[in-house]
């Protein structure tokens, strides 16, 4: 006689294999597994794997975020090392590293055919932060070295000095040799770039749509506007651009001032303008918008625009992208003179 068995059903092995469940929104602190395409997670090749990413900063069609990994020796100092205790992902009981160094943008179309792990704590989101700061001051610094470099000339001694106490030398790997780390920053970049592109390609659209429709309904000029002065110093998270001449642009003699800044920030290069007009309906207030290419990343950090006059005085106020697109000042008779964006 045959024994029977006690099984009602098919044994599952679900539990094995048992990930978090998809959030509904894409945000801030997420971990997840992203594929080179949509195809990939379902793909037979085992070639076509995955990497880790957290979530730095998400809006509706783009994500900036850092690449994770267990390998600590694949990396230059300015990657952290994210111990147990400030990740929820149960994706190693070690520590891992993100790669501060690799961070960029995605579209947040990866996620559709991603994977979620978890998330990251409040504690190591401050570090990450932290650490994306650093990275960005080390840039900065590398690259007035390399414009001295470019032009044949010499770096004075504080040049250097504060070039070295950036942390410039921190770039190399801390372990192990640098054609091992380019090698796998190189994996990493071939399954990130088809998202990055369609990233960018989504924020250029948006940006020649909206020209488009800025055309197409031109807004009233007023001939009573906020002065500005001949020459404008910019001045990015703290760092000094140089100086614009508005007049020379031919733009200091209109109702609207637009000033253009340029900046690699985070690995990407940042083109947006500041546009100061007119109120619509109250002459004795000016409008400030960011506008631009990279306006809506900008925006979307709570960019916070610091204006200096030429009194003295000075007047600070802070992007809120989702309720307030358009700021506004006092009209005054003195003239702006510098202009200072700080992201977060």
């Amino acid at each position: 006689m045959t024994e029977k068995n006690n099984y009602t059903s098919e044994p599952s092995f679900k539990k094995f294999f048992k990930r978090p469940e998809k959030p509904s929104t894409i945000k801030s602190g997420q971990i997840w597994t992203v594929f080179p395409d949509n195809k990939s997670i379902f793909s037979d090749n085992p070639e076509n794997t995955g990497t880790v990413v957290l979530i730095y900063e998400a809006s509706d069609e783009s994500a900036f975020i850092v690449p994770i990994h267990p390998y600590k020796y694949l990396r230059p100092k300015t990657d952290i090392i994210i111990k147990k205790d400030v990740h929820f992902s149960g994706l190693s009981s070690n520590e891992l590293v993100a790669s501060i160094h690799l961070a960029l943008s995605i579209s947040t179309i990866a996620f559709d055919y991603g994977v979620y792990l978890g998330e990251f704590t409040k504690k190591g989101m401050i570090e990450t932060k932290d650490a994306l700061k650093n990275f960005e001051n080390i840039l900065f610094h590398l690259a007035l070295a390399q414009r001295k470099d470019s032009r044949n000339e010499l770096m004075t001694d504080e040049e250097s000095r504060n070039t070295v106490l950036a942390g410039i030398y921190d770039l190399v790997p801390v372990d192990g040799n640098l054609d091992d780390l380019i090698e796998f920053d190189n994996q990493i970049k071939d399954i990130l770039q088809p998202w990055h592109v369609l990233a960018m390609a989504e924020m250029f659209a948006e940006e020649e749509v909206k020209q488009v429709s800025e055309v197409a309904e031109p807004e009233p000029i007023y001939n009573f506007s906020q002065k500005v002065a001949s020459i404008i110093e910019l001045i990015f998270n703290g760092s000094a651009l140089g100086e614009i001449s508005p007049m020379a642009a031919g733009e200091a003699e209109k109702a609207d001032h637009t000033i253009p800044f340029k900046k690699e920030y985070m690995g990407m290069k940042l083109e947006f303008l500041i546009i100061i007009r007119p109120d619509k309906n109250d002459k004795k207030f000016t409008t400030i918008s960011i506008d631009g290419k990279a306006s809506s990343f900008v925006r979307d950090r709570n960019a916070k625009i610091t204006l200096m006059f030429s009194d003295g005085s000075k007047e600070s106020l802070v992007f809120d992208n989702e309720n307030n697109k358009l700021l506004r000042i006092k009209n005054r008779d003195t003239e702006i003179i510098s202009i200072n964006i700080e992201l977060n």
